[in-house]
């Protein structure tokens, strides 16, 4: 099957399962074309089939002008339409997936082609944070009317959070899949000296830092002489104040904070880890929402004891007193007693069961590939 699959910008480093999913259909047998109008990160992400199509600024500069005003949320951009039209018609697909609503509307109001199923998959700002944009939500409701649009949710939470705000006639949730075969453990979990608790992600509001610091603080307190320390991996806006609260707190030396890492860079990390902590909160600027981290997963692949909270999809990944602890957001305390709780636990191959079963990057794919020859059949082209 040939797949035309877009999004604008290819790749950033937090979007691993865009890469998962498009090497997980091409290992499947898909025949796939990725396009952008932008590629990052190339040696991360190498791919040999992709076109990154032309892009007007200026035009884009006008649409955004449009978009802030509320005048209108439409994108047409004039070389970005010349290539669309070029690609699909050298091409054909009998598939077009796009990742994030947004991206689908700078394709959608830039795309006249024939009529073949258009899956957009939503993940996590696309179906929060922006819904508070009326336009946004009208585009939307535009969007999900087509015949030929297939929304894809990445949990049921987001799905049921969409249609507070527009009706979505119809949708599929499929969860991001993760490689456990790259994430899986090579030795055993090494001894709790220190008791390390680990963090992958970029540093925003959302990932919930403030409180994981706060209750890491906390757990010191309650077991004073604990030999614990708190990884804290990644880069982003937040990082310096993050790193200024240690110092207040006086925990700064038991917190360590290495930057930026690849792939390997997490497993290896995670390896050495005793717990994985991700305090996923809503945030309170914008709404802005995770929709179900993928890095949890990865860490449940390396039967990693998760600490996360009750928030969006994670409680369709983590069951609380089975493969980890949840606590409502923002909540401490109780954060800082699950912490405490948790070091007496040690690997837990039931994670790396529950991953293997309904979230490995295999069965992702071929997920997709049933919804695919689902929607071609409803629009009478057969599989």
């Amino acid at each position: 099957m040939k797949i035309l699959y877009f999004i604008r910008t290819f790749n950033e480093l937090s979007q691993t399962f865009v890469y998962y999913e498009i090497k997980g259909l091409m290992k499947e047998g898909q025949e796939l074309k990725v396009a952008c109008t932008k590629r990052i990160h190339e040696e991360q992400y190498p791919l040999d089939e992709l076109e990154i199509l032309p892009f007007s600024i200026p035009q884009r500069i006008w649409n955004n002008l449009f978009v802030r005003t509320g005048l209108r949320m439409y994108f047409p951009n004039g070389p970005l339409r010349r290539g669309i039209h070029t690609l699909v018609t050298r091409f054909q697909p009998a598939v077009i997936h796009i990742q994030f609503g947004p991206d689908a509307l700078h394709f959608i109001d830039n795309y006249s082609g024939r009529q073949v199923p258009i899956f957009i998959t939503f993940h996590g700002f696309d179906a929060s944070i922006m819904l508070r944009n009326r336009l946004y939500v009208r585009r939307l409701g535009q969007l999900f009317q087509r015949p030929d649009v297939f929304p894809i949710f990445v949990s049921e939470y987001m799905a049921r959070n969409v249609a507070r705000f527009v009706e979505v006639p119809r949708h599929y949730v499929v969860y991001c899949g993760t490689d456990a075969s790259f994430f899986s453990r090579q030795v055993p979990m090494p001894p709790p000296e220190p008791f390390t608790f680990l963090q992958v992600s970029n540093f925003l509001e959302k990932k919930g830092h403030e409180y994981t610091v706060q209750a890491f603080a906390r757990l010191l307190e309650l077991q004073p002489g604990l030999n614990a320390r708190l990884i804290l991996a990644g880069g982003g806006p937040l990082r310096p104040g993050i790193e200024q609260r240690c110092r207040e707190l006086g925990v700064e030396e038991k917190v360590e904070f290495p930057g930026r890492v690849k792939p390997a860079e997490v497993r290896q990390l995670m390896e050495r880890a005793h717990a994985f902590v991700h305090h996923s909160v809503t945030s309170r600027t914008d709404g802005d929402m995770e929709g179900l981290p993928t890095v949890i997963m990865e860490a449940m692949a390396m039967e990693l004891p998760i600490l996360s909270t009750i928030h969006s999809g994670i409680p369709e990944l983590v069951e609380h007193g089975v493969h980890g602890f949840l606590v409502e957001e923002r909540a401490v305390a109780p954060y800082a007693h699950y912490m405490q709780e948790v070091l007496s636990w040690g690997q837990k191959p039931e994670n790396r069961e529950k991953v293997k079963k309904g979230f490995e990057k295999k069965s992702h794919a071929r997920q997709l590939i049933g919804y695919y020859r689902e929607a071609l059949k409803v629009m009478g082209q057969g599989a």
